[in-house]
């Protein structure tokens, strides 16, 4: 047989060997390949946060969805940190069977005078050490001891649902601060406290066009909503994690929010002397909570 000829029959023998040897890695050997390599992937952006992309436009990521027959309800972090209205009584059974360990409640002004007795006979947390009035913000000190509590709890593994009565506008500043620690930008961390609910239109007793609507324009707490103290609060928390500026305004009224003054409650408050905790622009909300920090 001529020379040629055998090496052509050894090169196709090698071919076939190497095809057959290929479709053996693939069938076998490659889910834990891949398996293996999204791990380390997932490795190394949790210990450096530089490789994890910024979450544009996730304005969507965990938006409302039907759960426990709550109102508003959406994953700040999926599976991990939740945002409601007011739960029904018979919520709170479901949200325990969901692995839900802990409820932050920032309505007991207007929360059932049961809820309380109910959630922990259940054996689940209730925390109310971050109420605050409807239609206001949380100061600075109470911005930094909600942050770094809830940091905390989410780090030790607690599944936590922090409400209010309507689930937009404590719930919203609440949810806006911690996205904008998480690393969002201003805009897309407002443009979803606007999207989920926030009474971003200044509404009043004054009527359309009402503008730089007050939580007590004229010391008159019930004659505006509380939109422009949550917004300028949120514009100087922003400030103070290092994000360019973002003003959702004008308003469906005409309102301009930029410049607007700051409510009389909110005059000697400075988000800049906020001392945040350690895991801020991370992305937890897209990501996950870090297995350590």
């Amino acid at each position: 047989m001529p020379s040629s000829a055998i090496s052509a029959r050894i090169l196709v023998r090698s071919g076939l060997f190497f095809l057959a040897a290929l479709l053996t890695f693939i069938v076998f050997a490659w889910p834990d390949v891949s398996r293996s390599a999204h791990q380390a992937l997932r490795t190394i952006r949790a210990a450096n946060p530089l490789v994890r992309p910024a979450p544009a436009r996730v304005i969507a990521h965990t938006s409302v969805i039907e759960y426990c027959g709550i109102g508003v309800f959406a994953w700040t972090i999926d599976n991990a940190l939740a945002r409601s209205a007011q739960p029904e009584e018979s919520s709170w059974s479901c949200l325990r069977e969901r692995g839900f360990t802990t409820i932050v409640v920032q309505n007991t002004d207007s929360a059932p005078p049961a809820e309380r007795s109910v959630v922990e006979a259940l054996g689940m947390a209730w925390v109310d050490a971050y109420a605050i009035p409807d239609q206001t913000a949380y100061a600075p000190e109470q911005v930094e001891s909600m942050l770094s509590d809830i940091v905390a709890r989410l780090l030790a593994g607690e599944r936590i649902l922090v409400h209010d009565a309507g689930g937009r506008g404590r719930l919203g500043f609440w949810e806006t601060t911690f996205l904008l620690w998480d690393g969002w930008s201003a805009q897309d961390a407002m443009n979803r406290y606007v999207a989920l609910g926030w009474k971003i239109n200044g509404d009043s007793d004054f009527g359309a066009g009402f503008e730089c609507p007050d939580s007590t324009p004229d010391g008159d707490p019930g004659s505006a909503k509380g939109s422009n103290g949550q917004f300028q609060a949120i514009r100087a928390i922003a400030s103070a994690l290092g994000h360019p500026p973002y003003d959702p305004s004008p308003d469906m009224y005409g309102n301009v929010w930029d410049g607007c003054r700051l409510p009389a409650y909110m005059a000697s408050w400075d988000y800049a002397r906020i001392t945040w905790p350690a895991g801020g622009a991370q992305h937890w909300s897209i990501y996950g909570v870090p297995q350590r920090l």
